[in-house]
């Protein structure tokens, strides 16, 4: 299983000589234009390719929703519309509700049916959650809307499996990356510390738009102004490199 970014950058380039491969992209409608396009531009004549995706779902975090315009553009689509996963009759109706787009109507369904249980208080949802997560683990996943609630979540339920035993109270703590699967290409460039950014921002240099320095600065925490209609402020710190976002 690879990720679509990691196929568009992968697939070697096809002049059609070489044996052909049939490539499956689940997800596809969370692809941007610019990955469905590096993906398709390295694909020979004798390659094949199978979008799988629903377009009702998220969309990319990047600019496009391409899945959905080569669907409209006339690209041959088989729809899926049988449910197969819900065994019990009851769930597998508000299942279908919620495939109409019928939530409100499911909700209520599924509410009627004693699935749904709501809590309001927040901490007391949190180690509601925890509680009967630790009591039966197996086959039980957690859904959160958020990073935040997902940590606290994560910490609720360490603290239920060493009560019940389950996790031994010891701590050992490790640095870890962050994904950051939220930031568009823009600001992964940007944050990037590329050799080239860092000639970009040098102390004296400053940073550039459109060819422009901006006015000179002398001290920390002074404000470098480009003499530029409806430019961005750069605050400059102690060592000159500007600590906010490059004017677009």
């Amino acid at each position: 299983m690879r990720t679509f970014g990691f196929l568009a950058h992968s697939v070697q380039p096809n002049n059609g000589t070489a044996r052909g491969h049939f490539y499956f992209v689940d997800e596809s409608s969370l692809a941007s234009t610019r990955q469905m396009k590096d993906f398709l531009t390295r694909l020979g004549s004798q390659d094949r390719v199978l979008l799988i995706g629903d377009t009702r779902q998220h969309q990319g975090v990047e600019t496009g929703r391409p899945f959905e315009q080569l669907q409209q553009a006339g690209m041959r689509t088989a729809k899926l519309d049988q449910i197969v996963r819900q065994k019990d009759p009851a769930l597998k109706s508000a299942v279908e509700l919620l495939a109409q787009g019928r939530s409100a109507a499911a909700l209520i369904e599924l509410r009627q049916q004693g699935r749904i249980q709501e809590i309001p208080d927040r901490e007391e949802r949190i180690h509601a959650v925890a509680r009967l997560y630790a009591a039966s683990p197996e086959n039980t996943p957690i859904v959160s809307p958020d990073n935040a609630s997902r940590r606290e979540l994560n910490l609720a339920v360490r603290e239920e499996l060493r009560t019940n035993g389950a996790l031994h109270h010891d701590d050992h703590s490790f640095r870890v990356l962050v994904q950051r699967q939220d930031m568009t290409g823009a600001d992964r460039a940007w944050a990037n510390p590329t050799p080239a950014n860092w000639r970009q921002c040098l102390p004296g240099s400053g940073p550039r738009i459109r060819g422009r320095r901006p006015d000179p600065v002398h001290g920390p925490g002074q404000i470098a102004r480009h003499r530029q209609p409806r430019s961005r402020l750069h605050r400059v710190d102690h060592t000159g490199w500007p600590n906010c976002c490059a004017a677009r």
